[in-house]
């Protein structure tokens, strides 16, 4: 990674559909899910803890998302976690303390 940061706009987030994976597997089970306007990227964090269903997509939303996510995985993610095995020998990051142990 470069010292300097380089950004791009939150849609990527919700275009690519890593919003639907983000919010399908991580947020979602907590009731909690990242909702972004598409016309102004303002991010909202919508709050349904106290909701013993949580957060769940439409069927329709679900295809949605899904499709979005097959797509971008078919045109990008695939080939940047095999460059990142490459470079680093690892996609997922380890933890630091885990080599203290070895």
């Amino acid at each position: 990674m470069t010292e300097k940061i380089n950004t791009t706009d939150v849609t990527l987030l919700l275009d690519s559909g890593l919003l639907f994976k983000i919010n399908l597997e991580t947020l979602h089970p907590l009731g909690l899910a990242i909702g972004i306007d598409p016309e102004t990227g303002a991010v909202e964090l919508w709050d349904y803890r106290d909701d013993p269903e949580g957060m769940f997509y439409s069927d329709d939303a679900y295809a949605h998302g899904l499709g979005k996510l097959q797509k971008f995985v078919e045109e990008f993610v695939n080939k940047k976690l095999e460059e990142r095995q490459q470079v680093l020998g690892y996609v997922i990051q380890p933890n630091p303390a885990d080599k203290e142990k070895e």
